[in-house]
């Protein structure tokens, strides 16, 4: 009998769980598969030697052009400073507060009072 309300969505995502595992499991074992995925590894791989060859040969012909990565970078400019935040004077006030407090358990533990 069928009947005119839908499933539940509980009921629809394990229905989808249970079709995507089966489609992968079946993939995982595809010879053709894992050689196309060998295949698109190794263009990868020849495309980035191919971009890091032009990179190089690129910052041999425009020093400067395309800045240096790793050790051989320049020193960056310094981060602008923060904008003041209304809130950094409570902050202060707490901190000096907290550092009172802390003196005064100190005297207490040292038996000064």
């Amino acid at each position: 009998m069928i009947s005119d309300e839908p499933p539940p969505t509980t009921t629809l995502a394990q229905n989808w769980q249970t079709i995507w595992r089966s489609e992968l499991q079946a993939l995982a074992v595809d010879r053709e598969v894992a050689d196309m995925i060998d295949a698109a590894a190794q263009a990868w791989a020849a495309w980035f030697a191919v971009l890091q060859a032009a990179s190089d040969s690129a910052r041999s012909v425009f020093p400067g052009a395309i800045p240096a990565a790793g050790a051989d970078a320049p020193a960056r400019a310094t981060a602008a400073a923060a904008a003041p935040d209304p809130r950094d004077g409570v902050v202060e006030r707490l901190e000096q507060r907290v550092a009172e407090l802390e003196r005064r358990l100190a005297q207490r533990d040292a038996g000064g009072g």
